[in-house]
């Protein structure tokens, strides 16, 4: 990550330590294969997956696949409803309801 133009330029973002989650192949490749490591790298992509879980959704299922060139204001409030609909579809496909939520007083 130091190595990136936008990073270097930046004296912020080139003053915090980066962790990037390496390959399963470069894991496989080290010296000392450490369960520690190994443990680390797993928690690393386990968070990714998360992460790029909606994203996957909201491609998929809702076609927002490429940019439309409808304005800038128009595919942001497109993917904030995308997105809250993919949450939605995350939660159901969980096995949760919304009836099972407690109401607010």
């Amino acid at each position: 990550m130091a190595k990136r133009p936008e990073v270097a330029s930046d004296p912020h973002l080139s003053s915090m330590r980066w962790t990037v989650a390496r390959k399963p192949s470069t894991i496989k490749g080290l010296d000392c294969t450490l369960s520690a490591e190994k443990g680390i790298e797993s928690r690393k992509a386990s968070v990714r997956s998360k992460v790029e879980h909606p994203f996957l959704i909201v491609k998929r299922r809702f076609g927002h696949l490429r940019t439309r060139y409808r304005g800038t204001g128009k595919n942001s409030c497109m993917l904030c409803v995308s997105f809250a609909l993919a949450n939605l579809a995350m939660c159901i496909s969980a096995g949760r309801s919304l009836a099972s939520r407690p109401e607010a007083a």
